[in-house]
């Protein structure tokens, strides 16, 4: 385990020097105005991120393209002192211990998110390490054409000194920062109502997102939502450097739609603050630009490897084009892709008698998604809205009452965070209502909602308020540290890795044979002999071969090193 906590150590520094020099050259922000360390961690996740799928149009993304990836920083910090003269390294080294602790234990005996990691997630991250862009992909495993960001930067932490076991780690290192950044907004904000949303936001991590098994891509998007969210709501702290501040608002939003399509509505909240400045000054801001090149980029990658800009939406398809699949015989057809998709999500495999189409043509589904996914949905949110009703009491129980103002102008933002998540929220509701995605949508509107209420009811005493809070918030992390514990205690084996497997799904499995298909006297592709592919050396790899499709019906041509793959039937 001890390779676990310095691999998280090093990362953690990394990202933090990665998102300060990035603080420091897009968004021009002095670091002694700046105290929440943890947020530069978070920054520098975005940025390794979008680095490392710019760089794979052009290169994979290969042990020694992520040595050098790596060491950047560390040059920085080593040959740049003017640059670094105002990083405390103290306080740098003090937080990455502790996150390299949180992180160390709530990854250690885990494992991946099941079924999808094995799937199409750790397959696609080995395509990364070994291919620069593909034209097509997605014809070999239809999920390969809504891939996530978070792939690339889990690809980019394969290198010569986390190894294969380096794409683990990314994910971890955002929930540590994500609850520490919270933790520090709550103890040094002014504001009682950005309290009261933190807190509850903080809650809900630690009720619903605290198992490095359910993380997949879910949890990466919804977390930085959260981390959206609240950014937004200090956008007064911001009013002398309003600029750098709506750069930050629209990369946040831009890296969320990367993580998922269904978080679309971040892109929306940028528009409130649109419209505190002048529409066309935007044209003139150079990051602003970058990041609509950064932005249409993804859309350019979506279509090179799926044909649509956004797979599955149908409206945004050029059908035309030779990659594009046109039967709907195949998921990775769009059409088809969306409405299986969306008639999983409503609860199809728990009715008969009607085929996808015909089960979300109307609002029949309901009954069904009810008795089984809504009782679920129902199940896991309410040990949380028990324990946060009881520590709301708790909180309020000798506050003063106040004259309820219902309507403020100082409040306009979070009525708008409250619209916006109402709107995504319905928007899940009718199109794909699965727990996983969209909570940060339901917790968005009713989070906001639920703390402006209580602001309006009451008058809050901010230092007994906080200390209150952080007697809860101690009691919640113990919890999941003596969760982690026990999952450790109850794993442990001096023979056993405390890594999550990625080569199978079973720790005594750490080879998966492949077969290899030919197209004349070339590979085109590899088929898993276990069910599906993992993380692998023989790319690309697909368990979809001879099972959705015949390999004698696609094709794979090259052009000037770029693979492409289409199908002749």
């Amino acid at each position: 385990m001890f390779f676990i906590f310095l691999s998280f150590f090093l990362s953690s520094i990394y990202f933090v020097l990665t998102g300060y020099y990035s603080s420091k050259m897009l968004f021009n922000e002095n670091i002694k105005f700046k105290k929440n360390y943890y947020e530069y961690g978070l920054l520098g996740v975005i940025i390794v991120s979008v680095l490392a799928f710019l760089l794979n149009f052009f290169i994979s993304l290969n042990r020694y393209l992520n040595d050098l990836l790596f060491i950047i920083p560390f040059l920085l910090l080593i040959l740049n002192s003017k640059l670094s003269a105002d990083l405390n390294y103290h306080k740098i080294l003090k937080l990455s211990l502790i996150v390299a602790f949180i992180s160390t234990m709530l990854i250690a005996y885990d494992n991946v998110y099941r079924p999808d990691a094995g799937s199409y997630h750790l397959p696609f991250i080995s395509i990364l390490n070994d291919n620069k862009i593909i034209v097509g992909l997605s014809n070999l495993h239809f999920r390969f054409g809504h891939i996530s960001i978070i792939q690339y930067l889990s690809a980019s932490f394969n290198n010569h000194i986390f190894f294969d076991y380096g794409i683990l780690i990314p994910i971890g290192l955002i929930f540590s920062f994500m609850i520490l950044y919270i933790y520090e907004i709550i103890n040094k904000e002014k504001n009682n109502l950005i309290i009261l949303i933190s807190f509850i936001f903080l809650i809900f991590i630690f009720f619903r997102i605290n198992r490095y098994s359910s993380f997949g891509n879910d949890a990466p998007a919804h977390l930085y939502f959260i981390y959206l969210i609240i950014l937004s709501t200090k956008y007064r702290d911001y009013i002398n450097n309003y600029n750098s501040f709506f750069n930050k608002i629209c990369l946040i939003s831009t890296f969320i739609f990367f993580n998922k399509i269904t978080m679309l509505l971040a892109l929306v909240i940028p528009i409130f603050f649109i419209f505190n400045k002048n529409f066309f000054k935007l044209f003139k801001n150079k990051v602003f630009l970058l990041i609509i090149i950064i932005f249409f980029s993804w859309l350019g990658k979506n279509v090179i490897t799926s044909g649509c800009a956004a797979f599955p939406l149908e409206q945004t398809c050029f059908k035309k084009l030779q990659w594009f699949d046109n039967s709907e015989n195949r998921r990775s057809n769009a059409i088809s892709g969306r409405v299986e998709n969306e008639a999983w999500t409503k609860g199809f495999p728990n009715q008969k008698g009607k085929n996808f189409e015909e089960y979300i043509s109307s609002f029949d589904w309901f009954d069904t998604w009810k008795e089984h996914h809504g009782k679920k949905i129902l199940k896991k949110i309410t040990p949380f809205i028990i324990f946060l009703s009881i520590t709301i009491f708790f909180l309020f129980l000798n506050q003063k009452k106040q004259k309820f103002l219902f309507l403020n102008y100082k409040d306009k933002i979070f009525w708008f965070l409250i619209f916006v998540n109402l709107l995504g929220s319905l928007m899940w509701f009718f199109k794909f209502p699965v727990f996983r995605y969209g909570y940060g949508y339901l917790i968005g509107f009713s989070g906001i909602l639920f703390a402006l209420i209580l602001s309006k009811f009451f008058v809050i005493n901010i230092d007994s308020f906080k200390r209150k809070i952080n007697i809860i918030i101690l009691i919640c992390f113990m919890g999941i540290l003596t969760k982690y514990s026990l999952r450790i205690f109850q794993n442990f084996e001096l023979t056993k890795s405390p890594w999550p497997v990625i080569y199978s799904d079973n720790i005594r499995v750490t080879t998966n044979e492949m077969t290899p298909h030919y197209q004349g006297d070339k590979i085109i592709l590899y088929k898993p002999e276990l069910s599906m592919c993992y993380y692998t050396d023989l790319t690309p790899c697909t368990n979809l071969a001879n099972e959705e499709f015949d390999v004698r019906d696609i094709r794979m041509s090259k052009f000037k090193g770029y693979k492409k793959y289409y199908f002749v039937k």
